[in-house]
């Protein structure tokens, strides 16, 4: 019989009363979804009981605009034709005479996702909630959670992104692993300054490690008055390879002979892994030469004053020219002509004023 009681809620649907049903749905579960159309309602038959209750609609044709977000069963329906469930057992109803889709979610809240309710054609490309459809009196879903509907009076199938699938990961790209390399443990700088009485700068030590794996290094000096070798005095290991954490002992010496006074800079370049690595700065602090006060008419002379590094003194051009046949006396200690001697901190004089030197008759050497 076509109608509709109340009493029949709750009690065994073949007892019920529905009115022109246009279709029905089932859900993972096993129970049965009825669009029970000229009742405005959606009836659910439990499959566990065969009781049969109202899920949607209050029985009275129409739209309340309040409905949206509140219970599904005291919400309207007009003519709903068509229902369609997904995955979850969320509700969708094609409200046909409200030109709406609407859905009722797992807790029995309505909100209507398509539609105006302006019958009328409109929205493509847009939210489904702002185009217009005419008399949907069909929806279905696909595995993708993409709803279709049947747009009836508009002769069109429409269709609705419900879920999007999430943007996909990007791809885990693996952090270059870091190449190995020679590096100064604790050191970027070494200063060094002659002592009171030395000739030149005691010489400083230098520990390389290798990080990040077996590596082969060179330490190359900027100039040619710094010196490297290893602390253990094996020359060639100055260059060579070291395992992953190992280190090594440089020893860096400077050489001011030839020098002029003031402050000289340079570099001390570490190569690993076929590129340059790490850089020390070495500085050197040349004094001024020591030594007896000059006269200009006579008297004594620093040697340094009148010797010869090709055509200049060691700091400027020859000062103090002798004229010919002067006599001049050279006087210090441990004089040799076996190896070259420094006197004072400054090497031997081979020529003065233009004049060879010689000891015991041979050449300075």
């Amino acid at each position: 019989t076509a109608g509709y009681r109340a009493s029949d809620d709750g009690a065994a649907a073949t007892s019920a009363q529905i009115d022109s049903p246009r279709s029905v749905a089932l859900d993972g579960a096993g129970n049965l979804y009825i669009a029970d159309t000229n009742n405005h309602r959606i009836r659910k038959v439990d499959a566990s009981t065969g009781n049969i209750s109202t899920v949607a609609g209050t029985g009275t044709g129409g739209y309340r605009a309040t409905d949206d977000g509140a219970a599904a069963t005291s919400a309207q329906l007009n003519n709903p034709y068509d229902v369609a469930l997904d995955g979850s057992g969320n509700l969708y109803i094609a409200d046909a005479w409200n030109s709406r889709i609407r859905k009722v979610d797992t807790a029995g809240v309505i909100a209507t996702i398509a539609g105006t309710g302006a019958a009328d054609y409109s929205g493509d490309g847009g939210a489904a909630t702002s185009a217009q459809i005419n008399y949907p009196y069909g929806v279905a879903l696909d595995g993708s959670g993409n709803l279709y509907i049947a747009d009836t009076s508009n002769h069109r199938i429409r269709k609705v992104t419900l879920f999007l699938p999430p943007p996909p990961e990007p791809s885990a790209t693996p952090a270059p692993e870091p190449e190995p390399t020679a590096q100064p443990v604790g050191v970027s700088e070494l200063s060094f300054a002659p002592e009171a009485g030395s000739s030149a700068p005691a010489p400083q030590t230098l520990t390389l490690r290798a990080e990040g794996g077996a590596v082969d290094f060179q330490a190359l000096p900027s100039a040619r008055w710094i010196q490297v070798s290893p602390a253990d005095g094996n020359v060639a290991q100055w260059r060579g390879r070291l395992a992953e954490g190992e280190t090594i002992t440089l020893r860096v010496t400077v050489n001011p002979l030839g020098l002029r006074p003031g402050t000289h800079r340079g570099r001390l370049y570490i190569r690993s892994g076929g590129r340059i690595t790490a850089t020390i700065r070495i500085v050197l602090e040349v004094p001024p030469p020591t030594g007896p006060a000059v006269t200009e008419n006579g008297g004594v002379f620093n040697a340094a004053r009148m010797s010869a590094y090709g055509e200049r003194g060691l700091f400027g051009p020859q000062l103090l020219p002798l004229a010919p046949g002067a006599a001049v006396i050279v006087q210090g200690v441990n004089f040799a002509t076996g190896e070259r001697m420094e006197a004072a901190g400054f090497p031997l004089p081979t020529m003065l004023g233009g004049a060879r030197v010689l000891i015991d008759g041979a050449a300075v050497p």
